[in-house]
């Protein structure tokens, strides 16, 4: 990350954004609500908090090879879910922050 960035996400948390951080060297989605940053930048990263895109999926059932489509929003095709196929919704994504 260069300075124009850092200082980007410096200026948006002093806006009032949402900023996120995690230690250097962890996989990409362990990204941590940061209350009050320390701004060390060589332990940590940090970002603005994204906006999540949610999404319907359809999807057919591996037990009964029927189609159906998921009750909840979720960013990905739940796993709890025995599935021959699925796919995304896009029509019906939402933006959350």
């Amino acid at each position: 990350m260069n300075t124009k960035e850092k200082i980007a996400v410096m200026q948006a948390f002093d806006e009032g954004q949402e900023v996120e951080y995690r230690i250097i060297g962890i996989g990409p989605d362990d990204w941590l609500f940061c209350k009050s940053p320390e701004w060390n930048w060589d332990r940590y990263n940090y970002r603005i908090k994204p906006n999540r895109k949610l999404y319907l999926w359809r999807y057919q059932n591996a037990l009964d090879n029927e189609w159906y489509i998921t009750q909840r929003y979720t960013e990905r095709f739940p796993p709890t879910i025995d599935a021959n196929y699925f796919v995304r919704l896009p029509e019906t994504m939402i933006e959350v922050d």
